[in-house]
C-alpha cells in the first residue's frame, strides 16, 4: 500500500513536470534594441504634460517590453521647449502590435504597423493638464502616430 502511494505520487509528478517542460517554450521576441541607431522602427517618447513633470513609459512590442524610458516634461519654466527623445528598434519583417503605457497611470494606446523593407517612424506623446483659469482641463491620455518618414517637430 505504502508502495503504490509513493509510486501514484511519482506518476503524478512525472507528468506534471512533463508538462511544464512541454508549456515552458518562451517566445522568442520580435524585436532587438538596435544600439547602433539603425533601426528599422524607430520609436519618438514626448512628455507633452504642463503639470505632469515627469512620467514612465514603456513600450511594448507583440506584448513584450522593448523599452522603458522616464520622460521629464517638454515644457519647463524659461527653457527652451526639449523635443522627443528617439529609441531605434529593430523589429522582424511583418504584423506587430505596439503599445505604449504610462507607468503609474491611466494612459494607454495602441497601434498595429507592418514592417517592411522601409523605416517606421512611431511618435507617442503622453499629454494630461488638470486645468486652470487659462485652460481647460485635458484627461490623460497617449496619442500615438506611424509614418513612413521622420516626424518634423519644431
Amino acid at each position: 500500500m505504502r508502495y503504490r502511494s509513493w509510486l501514484g505520487r511519482g506518476a503524478i509528478c512525472a507528468a506534471l513536470v512533463g508538462l511544464a517542460a512541454c508549456s515552458s517554450s518562451v517566445r522568442s521576441p520580435s524585436f532587438t534594441p538596435a544600439a547602433d541607431g539603425q533601426g528599422n522602427v524607430m520609436v519618438d517618447l514626448s512628455n507633452q504634460s504642463v503639470a505632469r513633470r515627469s512620467v514612465v513609459l514603456a513600450v511594448y512590442v507583440d506584448g513584450q517590453l522593448a523599452l522603458r524610458k522616464e520622460m521629464a516634461s517638454v515644457f519647463k519654466p524659461n527653457a527652451p521647449h526639449d523635443f522627443p527623445e528617439q529609441f531605434p528598434l529593430r523589429l522582424s519583417p511583418g504584423p506587430h502590435t505596439i503599445q505604449v503605457v504610462a507607468e503609474g497611470q491611466v494612459a494607454t494606446a495602441s497601434t498595429e504597423i507592418v514592417v517592411g523593407s522601409g523605416t517606421l517612424y512611431v511618435s507617442a506623446a503622453y499629454h494630461w493638464s488638470p486645468g486652470s483659469r487659462h485652460e481647460p482641463r485635458e484627461p490623460e491620455k497617449i496619442t500615438l502616430s506611424v509614418q513612413a518618414q521622420p516626424f518634423g517637430y519644431c
